[in-house]
């Protein structure tokens, strides 16, 4: 899946991401919870991929490196565009 974030979604993400971060690291300086928090705010469009494993005839390790064979073909796409 291709989630596009942009406006106010790429704000929300990032308080998502703050919140996962206070959770894993409760001690964590206010620093790097900002610097979480207005990540995705960088970019105009954040282009997030969800890869989702499941049982098929298809390997695991397939199903991992499509997702990211995907993300290197936007990155070099971006990239190609300036």
């Amino acid at each position: 899946y291709f989630i596009v974030l942009r406006g106010d979604a790429r704000a929300g993400a990032g308080e998502i991401l703050e919140a996962q971060w206070r959770q894993r690291e409760p001690a964590a300086a206010p620093e790097k919870l900002k610097l979480e928090r207005e990540r995705f705010l960088r970019a105009p469009v954040i282009i997030a991929v969800v890869s989702r494993i499941r049982e098929s005839k298809n390997p695991v390790w397939e199903q991992v490196l499509s997702a990211g064979a995907a993300c290197q073909n936007l990155c070099l796409a971006a990239n190609a565009l300036g």
